[in-house]
């Protein structure tokens, strides 16, 4: 109900919702995985989460050349309603009510579509005067603040939910060093940091000094074994990043 009621979204995209609600908690660590997401415990990758946006967003998609002329608009506005498992986004189309797929898209988390007039509804700018400053009286005595006792929805007893009260000044740092530096998930997303490409040469040093593997010819009709890239950062007790880690494996398969 509440990523439909974020964007104002009419009840008969509930469905889009729930598989949209599935596709991201695939892709978020379980208690029951032991902290792994279900999506690189089916795979064996970590999932990349990049391109994951606001559902129900402004969605500008790309009018190819050869379906359009000269004068039409070169993108149309849909709203962002769902993923594709070809890797394109599901658009939502509310004049025609029907869904495409696209990966040429520009979404806007910014703005949402204008239901009620059926079109797109541009986020406000607010225009503020000179602000004055003025001496606030505080008062000593004690913010009184509520002893409720909040518990954890159910159905989300499986997954890692802090709030913030919770995090103390190591396990802030914990959570600052799990943000500020993601392992890659493949080699094209490593080379363009300079500290995995140091980690990724250091590995290809230790092979050759250890004369793991030699150099030779493939014979004619063999087929050669790939290898595959696997990442991770070193932290220490604080969860401050103490090495990138680089490992060149064989793949189990041909």
């Amino acid at each position: 109900r509440c990523i439909i009621r974020v964007k104002y979204l009419p009840k008969e995209l509930w469905g889009e919702a729930v598989n949209t609600a599935c596709y991201v908690l695939n892709r978020c660590p379980t208690k029951r995985l032991n902290n792994v997401t279900p999506e690189e415990c089916w795979s064996g990758n970590k999932p990349n989460v990049s391109h994951l946006k606001v559902f129900g967003s402004i969605a500008y998609r790309h009018v190819p050349d050869q379906l359009r002329s000269k004068l039409d608009e070169k993108s149309e506005v849909m709203v962002l309603v769902g993923y594709h498992l070809t890797g394109g986004y599901k658009l939502y189309d509310p004049i025609s009510k029907s869904i495409v797929i696209s990966r040429d898209v520009i979404v806007d988390e910014m703005k949402e579509w204008d239901w009620c007039s059926n079109k797109k509804k541009d986020s406000v700018s607010i225009m503020f005067d000179d602000v004055h400053t003025a001496q606030v009286e505080t008062n000593e005595s004690e913010v009184r603040r509520s002893t409720r006792t909040r518990t954890q929805p159910a159905r989300l007893n499986e997954y890692i939910v802090t709030s913030d009260n919770e995090i103390n000044a190591e396990g802030d740092l914990v959570h600052l060093a799990f943000n500020a530096e993601a392992e890659p998930v493949n080699f094209e997303d490593a080379v363009k940091n300079e500290k995995w490409l140091s980690a990724m040469n250091e590995e290809i040093e230790s092979i050759e000094r250890n004369n793991t593997w030699e150099l030779v010819d493939l014979p004619h009709g063999k087929k050669a074994i790939e290898v595959k890239w696997v990442y991770k950062v070193k932290l220490n007790p604080n969860g401050e990043i103490t090495r990138h880690k680089a490992r060149l494996a064989v793949k189990g398969f041909l």
